[in-house]
């Protein structure tokens, strides 16, 4: 099992927002977790990518307990194991393509004419490698959504923690992005877990789950 989490309790003053959650997750699964706005399930995707941390409970990801790891320990597995998406992309404005896509492989260490490279490789994977030079602000919502899915995916990571990730696009690259997540578990053994209210990305995936009233239901 890749992911593995027990128990996960959170709760937000007298909210209590997740109520015991047990979730799994195996290596090159797509996982679609779905439910009503304020069901819970951003802040348990952030607290799987160790983004947030439980009240309770314990998560693992490939056999790490990640609850004993002090926080820069915690920041390296993060940098180094775990890519995310989320809806507005969060590209830095001031930064190329290119340049967006290497900031984790930088910040790991990777040489930067090593990082250029596989950088390449990945907007070529994605169909952007034409656009490596272009500002967020000169590139199209899609684009810039195929962009953020290669820095999440510049360190190799053991998974891919996707919010929302059609939320701002429309039908068309929504529908692309649906296939390129398809084709990037076959190209490259992939791993995603997708928080989506997307009917079509939530039937496409191997497993969906649907959080309610704090517990998540198969």
């Amino acid at each position: 099992m890749l992911i593995s989490a027990q128990n996960i309790t959170k709760s937000y003053g007298s909210l209590q927002v997740l109520k015991g959650i047990d979730f799994a997750v195996q290596a090159q699964e797509i996982v679609s977790i779905v439910g009503a706005s304020g069901a819970g399930k951003s802040t348990l995707l952030h607290i799987l990518g160790t983004l947030d941390t439980a009240d309770s409970g314990e998560v693992v990801i490939n056999n790490q307990n990640l609850n004993g790891l002090k926080s820069n320990k915690l920041a390296q597995f993060r940098n180094q194991s775990i890519g995310f998406v989320f809806q507005f992309h969060n590209l830095l404005p001031e930064f190329t393509a290119l340049e967006n896509v290497c900031m984790p492989a930088y910040l790991a260490g990777t040489a930067p004419k090593t990082a250029e490279a596989k950088a390449m490789e990945l907007l070529e994977l994605l169909g952007v490698a034409q656009r490596h030079k272009h500002l967020p602000s000169e590139m199209s919502g899609g684009e810039q959504q195929r962009t953020a899915i290669a820095r999440a995916l510049i360190n190799s990571p053991l998974v891919v923690f996707a919010d929302e990730p059609s939320g701002n696009l429309d039908s068309k690259n929504s529908e692309e992005l649906h296939k390129l997540f398809l084709k990037l578990r076959q190209d490259l053994k992939q791993t995603f877990v997708i928080v989506t209210h997307n009917k079509e990305l939530a039937a496409m995936s191997d497993r969906r789950v649907e959080m309610r009233d704090g517990y998540l239901v198969e």
